[in-house]
C-alpha cells in the first residue's frame, strides 16, 4: 500500500500565517513564494500534489502556472470549490460583507452566520464556512476594569491582506492553464472538485 503525507499550510493572512513577517506586497505570487519556500525546506519530502480550497485553489493555480516543473515534475493540482476562470462578483460581495460586519456585536458563530446570510445576502453555505474561521478573542472592558473582560469573535484571516489581494483575484483567469493541462500530454494534471 502506498502511503501519503499531507501538510496543511496557512497562506499569508490566514490562520497562523499572519503578522509582520509577511511583508507587502501581498500578491498571489508572494503567496506562491511562501508555499514554495515551505516545499524547498530540507525536511520536506518531494511534493506530488498541491491541494487548494477557494482562495488556496487560486494560489495553487498560480503555483501551477509559474512552477510548471517544480517542485516535482508531474505534480498534480487539486482545486476544491475553486473557480479557475475569472472570479465571480460574489467574491467582492463576501469581502464587503465581512469588512462591514460589526464584530463587537457578534457574540457567537451562529449570530455571525445569521448576520452574513440575512443582513448581507451571503449564501448559507458560504456564511457557515466563513464563520467556521472565527475565533474567540478576550477584550478588557477598560483599563480601569482589568478583571472584567468580554469575549468577542474575530476573523481567522487578516482583512487588510485579503483586501490587498482582491484586485488581482478579480483579474486572474486560469482557464487556459486548465484547458492545456486537460488536453495535452503535459506532465501537469489539474483536478476540479466542486462541493
Amino acid at each position: 500500500a502506498r502511503s501519503s503525507i499531507g501538510y496543511l499550510v496557512d497562506l499569508r493572512g490566514h490562520g497562523g500565517s499572519q503578522g509582520p513577517q509577511y511583508e507587502a506586497p501581498h500578491t498571489f505570487q508572494s503567496c506562491v513564494e511562501d508555499i514554495q519556500a515551505t516545499f524547498e525546506s530540507p525536511v520536506m519530502p518531494p511534493i506530488g500534489s498541491v491541494v487548494g480550497h477557494s482562495f488556496g485553489g487560486r494560489v495553487a493555480l498560480q503555483h501551477a502556472a509559474t512552477n510548471t516543473n517544480t517542485p516535482a515534475e508531474g505534480t498534480t493540482t487539486w482545486l476544491l470549490d475553486t473557480v479557475p476562470g475569472q472570479a465571480h462578483d460574489s467574491v467582492t460581495k463576501v469581502i464587503d460583507a465581512v469588512s462591514t460586519m460589526d464584530l463587537e456585536n457578534v457574540a457567537t458563530r451562529k449570530q455571525a452566520i445569521t448576520t452574513l446570510h440575512d443582513d448581507h445576502g451571503i449564501d448559507m453555505g458560504i456564511a457557515q464556512w466563513l464563520a467556521s474561521s472565527m475565533t474567540p478573542q478576550q477584550k478588557k472592558k477598560s483599563d480601569d476594569d482589568a478583571d472584567e473582560a468580554t469575549t468577542s469573535l474575530t476573523w481567522g484571516f487578516d482583512l487588510n491582506v485579503i483586501q490587498s489581494l482582491l484586485p488581482e483575484f478579480a483579474t486572474q483567469d486560469f482557464m487556459r492553464l486548465v484547458e492545456t493541462a486537460c488536453s495535452s500530454d503535459d506532465t501537469q494534471t489539474i483536478h476540479l472538485v466542486r462541493g
